[in-house]
């Protein structure tokens, strides 16, 4: 018997969501890097990365270490596919697939500059505790981007980060804030 939904859910979903990674990779992390005030020789986090989308984003930087983490096994396969094919196209910067949750990440404190969470908080359970990851990781003046920015995000925030110059950004109808987080 042939399993009809679970070919829908592999070939058809799967081929959307690798068409939404690579438009938001276009379009939408390029704004976040600008934003996040990305500098040439930045080393940034990109957390639920799914298939790369900061792989593409990339292009008009140099000398970047970038790292895209995801905690599915599937989208840390595919991120590795693409940053094979990037890689061998363009060597300006460097690119990292790390498996990990986003409340354990695996490296060092203050080794990140700047870390863009796209859609990945908002299905964490202990949005806390992710928070306090984010921090850990960040350099001092380091920054971090939440798109979207729920209300319970921005409180836990503001509790995690203290007094710190948190930024909201209105967006479109279908992204309607997202938060710009520097760490002190």
């Amino acid at each position: 018997m042939v399993d009809t939904e679970r070919i829908f859910n592999y070939r058809v979903l799967g081929g959307l969501t690798g068409l939404f990674s690579i438009k938001n990779g276009l379009f939408e992390y390029p704004a976040y890097l600008r934003w996040a005030e990305t500098e040439d020789g930045d080393r940034i986090l990109d957390s639920g990365s799914a298939f790369g989308s900061i792989f593409f984003a990339s292009r008009s930087y140099k000398n970047l270490d970038l790292i895209s983490m995801d905690v599915n096994y599937r989208m840390s396969r595919s991120a590795k596919k693409v940053k094979k094919i990037l890689d061998y196209f363009s060597q300006k910067n460097k690119r990292y697939v790390i498996g990990g949750s986003s409340s354990q990440i695996p490296l060092d404190d203050a080794s990140v500059n700047r870390v863009i969470d796209h859609f990945a908080l908002v299905y964490v359970q202990d949005r806390k505790k992710t928070l306090e990851e984010y921090r850990r990781v960040l350099k001092p003046n380091g920054i971090l981007i939440v798109m979207p920015a729920e209300n319970d995000i921005i409180e836990a925030a503001d509790s995690i980060f203290g007094s710190v110059n948190i930024q909201q950004q209105k967006r479109d109808f279908l992204y309607p804030v997202a938060l710009k987080i520097v760490k002190k």
